[in-house]
């Protein structure tokens, strides 16, 4: 029998990285995660936000591939098994972490929270104009007007 993959994805659903492994190789067991029968059997795991000492309850763990970016949500605990990790890559994940990165600077720029302001109503409209209404105006709005809308 073929090593076992475990898949433990956190909130995210697992069948979607269980469904082409499944397919390219469908002899290759995998267990999703509350489902372990036999933790001994498992040589990886695919892992995002796995429960504190999860790991470490896999003493055949070859390999730990984060299914994120980055490896945060689990390089802390305590009891990692000292096994390679290795970072995934997919068109999804590019996809999701350039519009994580662009709500990042947008937040930036428009000096906002991503959870609005605490309390105050939004903006409206757009902000006042220090340049006659027949010109292009690029400069910015009076500290005022961001001051008011936070």
């Amino acid at each position: 029998m073929k090593p076992a993959i475990l898949i433990a994805s956190g909130p995210w659903p697992a069948e979607p990285w269980a469904e082409p492994i499944r397919r390219t190789d469908p002899e290759r067991p995998i267990h999703i995660w509350p489902d372990l029968p036999d933790p001994a059997a498992i040589r990886y795991a695919l892992v995002w936000k796995p429960p504190q000492g999860l790991l470490a309850t896999l003493p055949d763990l070859a390999a730990i591939f984060s299914l994120g970016a980055g490896v945060d949500h689990f390089i802390f605990q305590g009891d990692l098994p000292e096994v390679p990790i290795v970072r995934v890559v997919s068109p999804d994940l590019t996809q999701r972490m350039t519009e994580w990165v662009t709500l990042q600077v947008l937040i930036h720029h428009r000096q906002s929270s991503p959870a609005g302001p605490a309390g105050r109503p939004p903006c409206r409209g757009s902000p006042p104009s220090t340049a006659p209404a027949s010109s292009i105006d690029s400069s910015p709005a009076p500290i005022s007007w961001f001051a008011s809308c936070r």
